[in-house]
């Protein structure tokens, strides 16, 4: 199809003059053959143009050295491939990159930003992160930096604002999620613009609308503004987000939560250029505003209330957590007390046990060595009975010479040593006459001095009792 009767729509003649003015190629229908290769996207059809995909040479040849004749801003005669020279050891295509970085400047910005812009400012940022079309600027900013904080506010000023009674939109300095943030805690709309500066009505757009004394005005009262130039990676991929195709871009935002939002109002390309038509769009959104103001309430509320609500069951589950804490606390100290308990009654338990053993041992010894009478001896005898709390009584003869420890001796051992009886000696006891009442002591004091003679009856009283309570 002949280019005089190629009919092309708004976008895209505006797309065609956009890679026409990048490549200067004046062949119309040559410019429409890459974008339709390209399915009309602008980038890849310029990568088209600078490979020499519709020549029969390579990206070497004249065309493709004129392209990047406009890159360099060298406007020299191109050399084309028979007349190329070729440094000592040098390289075509290195030397081509390193001539782009030493004089990429305006004319570059204009390339770049036509093809998204973003890898122009990785390479010529100025002090706020944006290219100012004024110097090459430092490479030592980085999109990474700039993704943190949105510096379009001092960018648009010192671009627009010519002096302090110049009204201008006040751009919030910070980013995209911060800026929803605020618009939804203050229940206002938040206004999007996206900035090319290579787009024909940018200048117009910003100089003759956004800095309209009403519709700045309007602005302030409904919205919170937030800017981004897509020279920036972060802001050219915001904008991809949302699916801008014409430039300058402007949309009104409902923020609904702190990471969602729904698009009320948008204007871009040539609908942008009208005071009136954005004066009436920041009418339309103020009503809805005012519509949406009572659901935006509601869900403040709400939010409010989910957050008290949280808190106070959070602080009703620490109280609760606590209250099981002390009582797991008290628990664990009841059973420990237990244990300890358990623990003293088993060692005492095995003390007595031992003690039993041993006075059991000690009175079978005694039981061996008890002092014995003839029964043709001469001397002086004593009879002596020994009452026990049970009732039992056991008798033994002794000489009136022999001691009350002997006496003591014959009841320890008398379990052992009177055969025929089922007496138990308690492990403690003591022994005193029934009449006159008289504690006996173990001692070497003599039975006949001790009153026990010519015969006595001693009562035994039980006292291991005592010492187990």
């Amino acid at each position: 199809m002949d280019a005089a009767t190629t009919t092309l729509t708004p976008d895209q003649e505006e797309q065609l003059t956009l890679f026409r003015e990048v490549t200067a190629n004046e062949d119309r229908q040559r410019c429409i053959q890459y974008l339709e290769m390209s399915n009309w996207n602008v980038e890849q059809a310029i990568n088209l143009s600078m490979t020499g995909a519709l020549d029969n040479t390579p990206a070497t040849g004249s065309d493709h050295a004129a392209a990047m004749n406009f890159i360099t801003g060298d406007h020299e005669p191109a050399i084309g491939p028979q007349q190329q020279t070729r440094p000592s050891g040098g390289d075509p295509d290195a030397s081509l990159a390193q001539k782009v970085v030493e004089k990429v400047g305006n004319a570059a910005s204009k390339v770049l930003n036509g093809i998204g812009g973003f890898l122009h400012s990785m390479l010529i940022p100025d002090e706020d992160g944006y290219n100012n079309n004024t110097s090459g600027g430092s490479s030592s900013s980085s999109s990474s930096g700039r993704a943190n904080r949105n510096s379009f506010k001092a960018y648009y000023e010192r671009q627009y604002k010519t002096d302090a009674s110049t009204a201008c939109p006040d751009f919030f300095d910070g980013t995209f999620q911060q800026a929803i943030t605020k618009a939804k805690d203050n229940m206002k709309l938040l206004m999007v613009y996206f900035h090319c500066e290579t787009a024909s009505l940018t200048d117009d757009f910003c100089k003759n609308c956004l800095n309209n004394d009403i519709v700045t005005v309007m602005l302030s009262d409904t919205c919170v503004s937030f800017g981004a130039d897509i020279n920036d990676r972060t802001s050219y991929d915001l904008a991809r987000q949302f699916q801008v195709q014409r430039y300058p871009y402007l949309a009104l935002v409902l923020p609904v939560s702190a990471t969602d939002y729904r698009i009320l109002h948008k204007v871009d390309g040539q609908q942008a250029g009208s005071v009136d038509g954005l004066v009436a769009l920041l009418t339309q959104a103020a009503d809805d505003l005012e519509q949406n103001r009572a659901q935006l309430v509601t869900q403040a509320n709400q939010v409010q209330h989910d957050r008290l609500l949280r808190a106070e069951q959070d602080r009703e589950y620490e109280e609760a957590l606590a209250k099981d804490r002390e009582a797991e606390a008290a628990r664990q100290r009841e059973e420990e007390a237990r244990q300890k308990a358990l623990e003293e009654e088993k060692q005492a338990q095995l003390a007595r046990e031992q003690a039993a053993k041993d006075i059991e041992a000690k009175r079978r010894k005694l039981a061996t060595e008890l002092v014995t009478v003839d029964p043709s001896t001469t001397e002086a005898k004593t009879k002596i009975q020994v009452k026990f709390p049970t009732g039992q009584r056991v008798n033994r003869t002794f000489l009136q010479s022999h001691t009350l420890k002997d006496l003591f001796n014959w009841v320890e051992a008398a379990e052992y040593a009177e055969t025929g009886t089922s007496i138990k000696v308690p492990s403690k006891f003591s022994l005193n006459t029934s009449f006159p009442t008289k504690l006996l002591q173990r001692s070497d004091e003599s039975l006949k001095d001790a009153g026990l003679v010519p015969n006595a009856q001693v009562l035994l009283q039980d006292l291991s009792s005592d010492d187990e309570e």
